[in-house]
């Protein structure tokens, strides 16, 4: 236990500059992080409108198995909890319309305790981003074909 107590307490996290935001970070309305490195803060950007973008945001982070998914009366945000070991972790997401073809997704992925997290909060939002990207590949394509077979 004392070396599991000693590896969360060195420089071993992620910190914020580990995803490069595709905005400045002070356009992400999520909180800051503090100054320990078991915290994530980003944003990105997809060509997509929010509304068609948010429920494939909801099955990309279900398919990291959080704990518990809260979807707030906030519009287009969602709140989860995940367990790593006996330690919890939040996820925010908050989608934001930036034009009617682009959206903006912020994430924040934070620890509730310790210094750090092993990087375990950067491989979940890189993880994230990678799935929601790959569905949203998967659906496009899906799309094509869809319109290729009925001659549109």
């Amino acid at each position: 236990m004392a070396i599991l107590g000693s590896l969360l307490t060195i420089g071993c996290g992620s910190q914020s500059r580990d995803i490069p935001s595709d905005v400045p970070l002070s356009e992400n309305p999520l909180p800051a992080c503090p100054g320990s490195p078991n915290c994530i803060r980003t944003t990105k950007v997809f060509e997509v409108p929010a509304a068609k973008l948010f429920p494939v945001a909801i099955d990309s982070l279900c398919e990291l198995n959080p704990k518990k998914l809260i979807l707030p009366q906030e519009e287009y945000t969602i709140k989860s909890v995940f367990k790593v070991m006996f330690f919890n972790d939040d996820m925010t997401i908050k989608l934001t319309q930036r034009d009617s073809a682009t959206t903006l997704v912020h994430l924040r992925s934070a620890s509730r305790v310790g210094q750090s997290d092993l990087g375990v909060n950067r491989r979940r939002v890189n993880t994230f981003i990678k799935n929601l990207r790959d569905q949203l590949t998967n659906t496009t394509d899906k799309m094509a074909s869809s319109n290729l077979n009925t001659g549109q």
